[in-house]
């Protein structure tokens, strides 16, 4: 009775409650990857209002609520059922990764204004104080992440023409920062759960194999056993072949995010 227990419990181990597990981290995944980004442009954005000394409220406000819309409390009616509890709540998969695209052209504009105005004109102000240079970051601050690339572009292209001569710029060492920690954190729980399952089911793989093949035959020994024993394990990893699709690929998310590089 106790064995037949643990079997089901290990087929709902199997069959719901890691499907239910994989499927959420991969949406955190999702996520995270789009909040990572913009921490980091954020940090660009810190770096030139240290480096100028010229405050930059505005844009600082918006990208703080920008960023705050990109949290997983914020999110949680969007992402998959957390626990069992909650599984009765239905998952778009499709409606999610429509809001998180909605993101890619922001952070595109945000990295156009960084890349080609704010920070070779920070670097120009930390060589001293010009009031060209200054008036070229102060007008940076009427940026709007959901202008198109043009308006920013041209927005970019107006701050520059008050500046007298511009200098080239070298790029700011990247950071990590807390998305990017919490991506490494959800990959390393993926890999945990792939990993555990794929020991359970070669457990139980041999557990049966044994328990058909040698263990129910009191006459076990003889080469055509032996013959049959090859064949059965040979002829596994066909059988496995379904079992492929509990893996964690299964359950990605289709989100297909250009994060701008900078």
């Amino acid at each position: 009775m106790g064995t037949v227990a643990l079997g089901i419990v290990l087929a709902f181990f199997a069959t719901v409650v890691r499907p239910l597990k994989v499927q959420r981290l991969n949406a955190e995944r999702a996520v995270l990857a789009v909040r990572g980004r913009l921490e980091e442009l954020q940090a660009e954005v810190t770096d030139a209002v240290q480096l100028s000394g010229v405050p930059l409220m505005s844009l600082n406000s918006r990208l703080t609520t920008w960023a705050n819309t990109l949290t997983l409390q914020s999110l949680r009616q969007d992402l998959p059922p957390k626990s069992l509890w909650d599984v009765a709540r239905k998952f778009d998969a499709a409606a999610l990764a429509t809001k998180l695209t909605e993101h890619e052209p922001k952070l595109t504009n945000l990295a156009i204004l960084i890349t080609e105005g704010l920070r070779p004109l920070s670097k120009m102000a930390a060589q001293g104080a010009r009031p060209d240079v200054v008036a070229a970051i102060k007008a940076l601050d009427g940026f709007v992440e959901t202008s198109t690339i043009d308006v920013t572009r041209a927005l970019v292209t107006s701050a520059w023409s008050n500046v007298a001569r511009r200098k080239l710029e070298l790029t700011l060492a990247a950071m990590r920062h807390p998305a990017v920690v919490a991506i490494d954190r959800v990959e390393l729980q993926l890999s945990v759960w792939s990993t555990w399952y794929w020991v359970l089911m070669l457990v139980l793989a041999w557990t049966g194999a044994c328990a058909l093949l040698i263990w129910s035959n009191p006459s076990f020994g003889l080469w055509q056993d032996l013959l049959w024993c090859l064949f059965w394990g040979f002829g596994l990893p066909t059988s496995l072949d379904k079992l492929k699709e509990l893996s964690p690929g299964s359950f990605a998310m289709p989100v297909s995010i250009a994060l701008p590089k900078i």
